[in-house]
């Protein structure tokens, strides 16, 4: 049996294992698909009943995992939207990417984003940060307002990068 969620809830899968040695290698596959809402590390948990009466002790072990996301997702103040600000968006992918993400951005001003390099990026699995065509949409601070920090295959379209002050010489 397989838990997801520590333990709280179990699902039951039979495995035949014919013969395992120390140190051999099994491969488990789940009936029950188990899906993520947001990129982060989840726990499995796994018990083998032995079938044994003999044996009261079940083994066990746990794995933890991280998931990237993929797929389309709005940013902004807005209940429809998925994150409130890009910050947000940039947090969920923390675990990386597993596929081409799409972040569309609402009408608004926005603070400084910083985008650190993101596991998973590649020319197939790449992001697009793209501002609504039916708004203005602008991010703005006194310094830098976009910093990429060695994260490629990154497009960024329809967005006004703004800086609001500056600090150095005439």
């Amino acid at each position: 049996s397989y838990s997801t969620d520590s333990g709280f809830n179990w699902f039951t899968d039979t495995f035949l294992i014919s013969s395992l040695k120390v140190d051999d290698v099994l491969r488990l596959s789940f009936k029950d698909e188990f899906k993520l809402g947001t990129a982060k590390e989840t726990t499995i948990w796994v018990r083998i009943d032995k079938g044994l009466a003999t044996d009261t002790d079940n083994d066990s072990f746990v794995k933890t995992v991280c998931v990237g996301i993929e797929g389309h997702f709005v940013v902004g103040n807005n209940t429809s939207a998925d994150y409130a600000n890009m910050n947000d968006a940039i947090t969920a992918m923390s675990c990386g990417v597993s596929g081409p993400t799409v972040f569309t951005i609402l009408d608004g001003t926005y603070s400084q984003v910083r985008i650190p390099k993101i596991k998973g990026v590649s020319k197939t699995n790449y992001i697009i940060i793209q501002g609504d065509p039916t708004g203005n949409v602008k991010f703005q601070d006194d310094s830098i307002s976009l910093l990429l920090e060695g994260t490629r295959y990154i497009e960024i379209r329809n967005v006004i990068f703004e800086r609001t002050g500056y600090k150095g010489q005439n």
